[in-house]
Protein backbone atom coordinates (compact mmCIF):
# COMPACT_ATOMS: atom_id res chain seq x y z
CA UNK A 1 0.00 0.00 0.00
CA UNK A 2 1.11 3.53 -0.79
CA UNK A 3 -0.96 6.71 -0.43
CA UNK A 4 -3.98 4.57 0.51
CA UNK A 5 -3.83 2.43 -2.62
CA UNK A 6 -2.89 -1.20 -2.90
CA UNK A 7 -0.11 -1.75 -5.42
CA UNK A 8 0.59 -5.07 -7.06
CA UNK A 9 4.24 -6.04 -7.25
CA UNK A 10 5.00 -8.57 -9.98
CA UNK A 11 8.73 -9.04 -9.59
CA UNK A 12 11.87 -7.57 -8.05
CA UNK A 13 12.35 -5.14 -10.95
CA UNK A 14 8.86 -3.64 -10.55
CA UNK A 15 9.39 -3.49 -6.77
CA UNK A 16 12.62 -1.50 -7.24
CA UNK A 17 10.92 0.86 -9.71
CA UNK A 18 8.04 1.41 -7.29
CA UNK A 19 10.41 2.00 -4.39
CA UNK A 20 12.35 4.57 -6.43
CA UNK A 21 9.19 6.45 -7.39
CA UNK A 22 7.95 6.44 -3.77
CA UNK A 23 11.28 7.83 -2.56
CA UNK A 24 11.22 10.56 -5.22
CA UNK A 25 7.73 11.56 -4.11
CA UNK A 26 8.30 11.42 -0.35
CA UNK A 27 11.79 12.97 -0.39
CA UNK A 28 11.27 15.32 -3.33
CA UNK A 29 13.49 18.04 -1.84
CA UNK A 30 16.59 15.87 -1.51
CA UNK A 31 19.34 17.16 -3.81
CA UNK A 32 20.89 14.88 -6.39
CA UNK A 33 24.41 14.37 -5.09
CA UNK A 34 26.57 11.56 -6.41
CA UNK A 35 29.46 10.97 -4.05
CA UNK A 36 28.86 7.69 -2.28
CA UNK A 37 31.38 8.27 0.55
CA UNK A 38 29.38 11.22 1.86
CA UNK A 39 25.88 9.74 1.51
CA UNK A 40 26.21 7.78 4.74
CA UNK A 41 24.78 7.96 8.23
CA UNK A 42 28.19 7.32 9.76
CA UNK A 43 31.01 8.87 7.69
CA UNK A 44 34.34 7.03 7.50
CA UNK A 45 37.59 8.25 9.08
CA UNK A 46 38.98 8.89 5.59
CA UNK A 47 36.01 11.14 4.80
CA UNK A 48 36.45 13.02 8.09
CA UNK A 49 40.06 13.79 7.17
CA UNK A 50 39.04 14.80 3.63
CA UNK A 51 36.29 17.02 5.03
CA UNK A 52 38.74 18.77 7.36
CA UNK A 53 41.18 19.37 4.48
CA UNK A 54 38.34 20.53 2.21
CA UNK A 55 37.08 23.03 4.79
CA UNK A 56 40.62 24.33 5.32
CA UNK A 57 40.97 24.89 1.56
CA UNK A 58 37.55 26.54 1.46
CA UNK A 59 38.48 29.02 4.21
CA UNK A 60 41.95 29.78 2.87
CA UNK A 61 41.47 29.58 -0.91
CA UNK A 62 37.81 30.28 -1.71
CA UNK A 63 38.83 32.93 -4.27
CA UNK A 64 41.18 30.57 -6.14
CA UNK A 65 40.53 28.12 -8.96
CA UNK A 66 39.77 24.63 -7.62
CA UNK A 67 40.24 26.05 -4.08
CA UNK A 68 43.96 25.88 -4.79
CA UNK A 69 43.99 22.09 -5.28
CA UNK A 70 46.58 20.95 -7.86
CA UNK A 71 45.22 20.29 -11.36
CA UNK A 72 46.72 16.80 -11.72
CA UNK A 73 45.98 15.41 -8.23
CA UNK A 74 42.61 14.07 -7.05
CA UNK A 75 42.64 13.49 -3.29
CA UNK A 76 39.23 12.94 -1.58
CA UNK A 77 39.03 16.60 -0.52
CA UNK A 78 39.29 17.70 -4.15
CA UNK A 79 36.53 15.25 -5.04
CA UNK A 80 34.38 16.94 -2.37
CA UNK A 81 35.14 20.27 -4.01
CA UNK A 82 34.40 19.05 -7.52
CA UNK A 83 31.10 17.37 -6.62
CA UNK A 84 29.70 19.89 -4.13
CA UNK A 85 31.04 23.27 -5.20
CA UNK A 86 32.16 22.99 -8.81
CA UNK A 87 29.49 20.75 -10.36
CA UNK A 88 26.62 22.52 -8.58
CA UNK A 89 27.78 26.00 -9.61
CA UNK A 90 28.44 27.16 -6.04
CA UNK A 91 32.07 28.04 -6.85
CA UNK A 92 31.76 30.44 -9.76
CA UNK A 93 34.40 32.12 -11.91
CA UNK A 94 34.32 35.91 -12.17
CA UNK A 95 36.54 38.20 -14.26
CA UNK A 96 39.13 38.63 -11.52
CA UNK A 97 38.80 35.39 -9.51
CA UNK A 98 36.21 33.08 -8.02
CA UNK A 99 33.29 33.54 -5.64
CA UNK A 100 30.75 31.43 -3.74
CA UNK A 101 27.10 31.77 -4.75
CA UNK A 102 23.72 30.06 -4.63
CA UNK A 103 23.86 26.68 -6.45
CA UNK A 104 22.76 26.70 -10.08
CA UNK A 105 21.97 22.96 -9.90
CA UNK A 106 18.15 22.85 -9.70
CA UNK A 107 18.16 19.78 -7.43
CA UNK A 108 19.76 21.98 -4.73
CA UNK A 109 17.07 24.69 -4.96
CA UNK A 110 14.83 23.36 -2.14
CA UNK A 111 17.84 22.77 0.12
CA UNK A 112 19.14 26.30 -0.53
CA UNK A 113 15.72 27.83 0.15
CA UNK A 114 15.34 25.84 3.40
CA UNK A 115 18.82 26.98 4.47
CA UNK A 116 18.08 30.64 3.67
CA UNK A 117 14.73 30.32 5.44
CA UNK A 118 16.53 29.12 8.57
CA UNK A 119 18.86 32.14 8.48
CA UNK A 120 15.91 34.50 7.95
CA UNK A 121 14.14 32.97 10.97
CA UNK A 122 17.04 34.09 13.17
CA UNK A 123 16.51 37.82 12.52
CA UNK A 124 14.44 38.30 15.67
CA UNK A 125 15.64 35.39 17.84
CA UNK A 126 18.80 33.37 18.14
CA UNK A 127 18.36 29.78 17.03
CA UNK A 128 20.55 26.78 17.65
CA UNK A 129 22.18 25.10 14.70
CA UNK A 130 20.83 21.75 15.92
CA UNK A 131 17.37 22.96 14.82
CA UNK A 132 18.72 23.50 11.32
CA UNK A 133 20.42 20.08 11.29
CA UNK A 134 17.21 18.49 12.53
CA UNK A 135 15.13 20.06 9.74
CA UNK A 136 17.56 18.72 7.11
CA UNK A 137 17.47 15.19 8.50
CA UNK A 138 13.65 14.96 8.21
CA UNK A 139 11.17 14.85 5.34
CA UNK A 140 11.23 16.14 2.64
CA UNK A 141 15.07 16.14 2.73
CA UNK A 142 16.12 13.18 4.91
CA UNK A 143 19.79 14.02 4.36
CA UNK A 144 22.43 11.71 5.77
CA UNK A 145 24.82 12.93 8.46
CA UNK A 146 27.78 12.73 6.05
CA UNK A 147 26.15 15.20 3.67
CA UNK A 148 24.87 17.52 6.43
CA UNK A 149 28.38 17.61 7.92
CA UNK A 150 29.63 19.12 4.66
CA UNK A 151 26.61 21.23 3.68
CA UNK A 152 26.27 23.01 7.04
CA UNK A 153 29.79 24.53 7.13
CA UNK A 154 29.76 25.30 3.41
CA UNK A 155 26.41 27.10 3.66
CA UNK A 156 27.53 29.01 6.77
CA UNK A 157 30.76 30.06 5.09
CA UNK A 158 28.98 31.23 1.93
CA UNK A 159 26.66 33.38 4.08
CA UNK A 160 29.22 34.32 6.75
CA UNK A 161 28.45 38.05 6.47
CA UNK A 162 24.71 37.57 7.05
CA UNK A 163 24.63 36.33 10.65
CA UNK A 164 26.36 36.42 14.01
CA UNK A 165 27.61 33.13 15.45
CA UNK A 166 27.63 32.38 19.18
CA UNK A 167 29.11 29.55 21.22
CA UNK A 168 28.08 29.48 24.90
CA UNK A 169 27.29 33.23 24.96
CA UNK A 170 30.59 34.07 23.24
CA UNK A 171 30.43 35.87 19.92
CA UNK A 172 32.63 34.30 17.22
CA UNK A 173 33.65 37.11 14.85
CA UNK A 174 35.26 34.97 12.15
CA UNK A 175 34.76 31.46 10.82
CA UNK A 176 37.84 29.28 10.90
CA UNK A 177 38.26 25.66 9.86
CA UNK A 178 38.54 24.76 13.58
CA UNK A 179 35.24 26.51 14.35
CA UNK A 180 33.52 24.79 11.41
CA UNK A 181 34.88 21.45 12.63
CA UNK A 182 33.42 22.12 16.10
CA UNK A 183 30.08 23.11 14.55
CA UNK A 184 29.97 19.76 12.75
CA UNK A 185 30.78 17.84 15.92
CA UNK A 186 28.42 19.73 18.26
CA UNK A 187 25.89 21.90 16.43
CA UNK A 188 23.85 22.14 19.66
CA UNK A 189 26.61 24.29 21.18
CA UNK A 190 26.23 26.99 18.50
CA UNK A 191 23.54 29.58 17.83
CA UNK A 192 23.06 32.12 15.07
CA UNK A 193 21.30 35.49 14.91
Amino acid sequence: FFAGKQIEIKDQKSFNRLLSSICKEVYHATPSYLYESINKTKPSTQLSTAKRNFLGALIENWEKKNLGFPEDNFPPEKTLYLTLLNKTGIHKKLKDGFTLVQPSDQSFEALWQESISFLNSTKDNELGLEEFVSSLSKRPFKLKKGFIDVWLPVFLFINRNDFALFNEDRYIPQLSSETLDLIIKKPKDFRVK
